[in-house]
């Protein structure tokens, strides 16, 4: 509902800004970073654009990066948030059931060209990509249910660039996981 999406609304257009178009060879790169410029651009953004640009570094750790290079970091907690609230999108659609957002799970990032972690390689190796529009948002899963628990876990691919690994605690062990009753109105 619309009080739900909108406290996200902060988070997602950092996440956007944050994240999206870091691989130059990405079919939709010019796509993604026209948009992001105009977003910038917009008086209202003058927070996010100053955020966004004092993440970048010609460091990491206190090693000087040779000159072609730069160093991107971003608010994890603010990125997980928009992840986590996809997951659960995600799960009522396949599922039709509700997880709280205080639920476990866990959630980890990474680019698309690194090797991906063996969590994914082993779990997610032979299940289908799901999603319409796949350069810009797709999707794997796998799921285990029990009588009385459901765990799953996920694999979120954005712009061809970020992929984002985020498993699903059994909801027994936490009562993280309810059925949605069916809205009749």
């Amino acid at each position: 509902h619309e009080s739900c999406n909108t406290a996200y609304q902060a988070d997602e257009d950092y996440f956007f800004t944050a994240l999206a178009g870091f691989d130059e060879d990405a079919a939709i790169h010019d796509w993604l970073m026209h948009d992001i410029g105009k977003q910038l651009r917009r008086q209202e953004s003058a927070g996010l654009r100053r955020k966004v640009l004092s993440e970048f570094s010609r460091e990491i750790s206190g090693i000087h990066l040779p000159n072609d290079l730069v160093a991107k970091h971003f608010e994890g907690d603010r990125v997980r948030r928009v992840v986590w609230k996809v997951v659960r999108g995600l799960f009522y659609h396949h599922f039709s059931m509700v997880v709280r957002e205080d639920a476990r799970h866990f959630i980890t990032i990474h680019q698309i060209q690194d090797d991906p972690p063996d969590i994914q390689r082993v779990h997610l190796a032979n299940t289908p990509l799901h999603g319409q529009f796949r350069e810009v948002f797709g999707y794997q899963f796998a799921k285990v249910i029990e009588e009385h628990s459901f765990s799953s876990l996920w694999a979120l691919y954005f712009w061809e660039s970020i992929v984002a690994i985020v498993g699903v605690i059994p909801s027994e062990a936490v009562g993280g996981i309810r059925a949605c009753p069916q809205n009749n109105n």
